[in-house]
């Protein structure tokens, strides 16, 4: 019986770099995190095209990257 390569479960994504999703640079200031996130704000917002049902969890993922990046460390 000829042996088999043990079956390996895929690696799972983990969550988004918070820094990517707000396209601000490590380091970033605190203005420049909040500035981003207001700016990213107004292209992803769900009300600016109700149609589009993705724009709520590209918004949901712009809110968790803005608070991670603006809690007190």
């Amino acid at each position: 019986m000829p042996q088999t390569a043990p079956i390996r479960p895929l690696p799972r994504p983990g969550p988004p770099d918070p820094h990517a999703v707000l396209g601000v640079r490590p380091g970033a200031s605190p203005r420049e995190i909040r500035a981003a996130f207001l700016a990213r704000c107004k292209e992803v917002h769900p009300d600016g095209d109700p149609s589009d049902p993705s724009r709520h969890g590209r918004f949901l993922r712009l809110a968790e990257a803005y608070a991670a990046l603006s809690a007190p460390r």
